[in-house]
């Protein structure tokens, strides 16, 4: 608020909200979880950080469907960005036996842009939209469920910060 001394006393001149656009991307998962986030492995799922191919990486160990969900401790206001960015490296995970494979965030199917034959890092950039985040939102958690076996790995996961807006002037 933009308060003013009148000849009856303080008064409320005006009521700014500032919104303020984010300086750089957000990490969540980079050399171990960043301060502020957790994990939450459900069943099937055994999970750790641990280095592989000379990046910091969670192991995702699964013999049955799993789910893992990356929890900051306050809610993070998606104002300013258009992104969840994530690596995946397939490892020697295999689709389970009769099954189609899935390998999903919120939604979102990665196996549509990830080739699980190919054994190497893959980037996935996963509009936030496609999330059913508006820039408005708050981001309370990043689902990720998949029904892959053996070990896969989640590395640089973070969210990526839009454009920042021309200066402009008032004159």
């Amino acid at each position: 608020p933009v308060l003013f001394d009148g000849p009856r006393g303080p008064g409320l001149f005006a009521n700014v909200q500032l919104q303020v656009f984010p300086g750089s991307d957000r990490q969540i998962l980079g050399a171990g979880l960043a301060p502020g986030w957790r994990a939450n492995a459900g069943p099937g799922l055994v999970s750790d950080i641990v280095e592989f191919e000379e990046r910091d990486a969670m192991a995702l160990q699964a013999s049955q469907s799993w789910n893992v969900a990356l929890i900051p401790d306050l809610g993070v206001q998606m104002f300013g960005y258009r992104s969840l960015s994530i690596s995946f490296h397939p490892g020697d995970a295999t689709a389970a036996e009769g099954r189609d494979p899935r390998l999903l965030v919120g939604a979102v199917d990665l196996l549509s842009q990830i080739d699980l034959s190919r054994r190497q890092w893959q980037t996935v950039d996963i509009p936030l939209e496609s999330l059913g985040y508006g820039t408005d939102g708050v981001l309370v958690t990043v689902a990720i469920r998949g029904n892959l076996e053996g070990t896969s790995y989640l590395a640089d996961v973070r969210m990526v910060a839009g454009p920042q807006p021309r200066a402009t002037a008032v004159v």
